[in-house]
């Protein structure tokens, strides 16, 4: 069974040259890609999880700050002056 999906795949490999070669090398590009990334994250991924914790704790103390003082979060609302 096995061996009938191989041949058939072989056979639309040699009929279909320029539709198959579009599309082995688009997804050996994506391969490649998904690669570059992983070891990328990989090699970098602790410093990159620090800083955007970073970021999240630095956002979420100036949204604590800003909501205590006001009674239950409640914000404020400046009039504008119209024109």
């Amino acid at each position: 069974m096995i061996f009938n999906y191989i041949l058939l795949a072989w056979r639309n490999l040699r009929a279909h040259k320029m539709v198959s070669f579009i599309n082995i090398f688009g997804l050996s590009i994506a391969v490649a890609c998904c690669i570059t990334v992983f070891l990328f994250y990989r090699t970098t991924g602790h410093l990159i999880t620090f800083t955007a914790m970073a970021t999240v704790f630095s956002w979420w103390n100036i949204r604590q700050k800003w909501t205590a003082r006001f009674k239950h979060g409640a914000t404020r609302r400046r009039r504008l002056p119209r024109h």
